[in-house]
């Protein structure tokens, strides 16, 4: 496959996301650690992809939607956009909540009784020191997604077009950590470590994915 095919075919895969944005891809109950893990490093790898191939910068948005109301789980929205211009022109909130100017680049990817959390670490590779998306110093935004309603954004890690990974803007990172588990008990807080447990570490430099389960951690 040629260069230009592979462009094309890249384009035509981002055309498809922009129209079937409202769309949203759920990983929810019991034993879908595999799945989620699944889900994630596709969205990750996808966007750093896009990044380099189309020399645009790529944010993963992730939002943390509390249980309460008709919603009975905790639930983690994902959500890759792109800058339409290729540039950090539009880089405040009333920017990245336009979806014509940061589209989406995929479908809402929403993880059903999974919760971000920053204290999931292990001893070997060390993660306590990663960077965290929670770190990040982009913007929050907030934006309606069909099914869920107005979703606020503000944890990212972003791709540069030379495929680097980033939580601050301005400054390069060697290790992201994006750490995931289940609540202890459906609707409450806390979270408990066990076999559902997984963290997410990205290379800064290459965005290479290694997934640490549970017994790593």
């Amino acid at each position: 496959m040629s260069l230009i095919e592979l462009l094309a075919v890249m384009a035509l895969i981002a055309i498809m996301a922009v129209f079937t944005g409202p769309a949203i891809r759920a990983v929810s109950g019991a034993g879908t650690t595999n799945k989620a893990i699944s889900d994630l490093s596709q969205s990750l790898e996808f966007a750093r992809t896009y990044a380099m191939a189309n020399r645009t910068f790529v944010r993963v948005a992730l939002a943390s939607v509390p249980a309460g109301g008709d919603r009975l789980l905790p639930t983690t929205v994902v959500l890759p956009i792109y800058s339409a211009d290729g540039s950090l022109d539009a880089d405040g909130a009333t920017g990245m909540a336009d979806a014509g100017i940061w589209p989406a680049l995929d479908r809402p990817l929403v993880l059903e009784d999974f919760a971000v959390t920053d204290s999931l670490n292990a001893a070997l590779p060390k993660t306590s020191q990663d960077a965290m998306p929670s770190e990040s110093d982009i913007t929050s935004f907030s934006r309606q997604l069909g099914g869920l309603g107005a979703v606020t954004f503000t944890e990212f890690v972003q791709f540069l077009p030379n495929g680097e990974a980033r939580v601050i803007r301005d400054i390069p990172t060697r290790f992201i950590k994006l750490g995931y588990d289940r609540p202890k008990v459906p609707g409450g807080s806390g979270t408990g470590l066990g076999a559902n447990a997984f963290i997410l570490r990205i290379s800064g430099v290459t965005g290479n994915i290694q997934v640490l389960r549970g017994e790593d951690l």
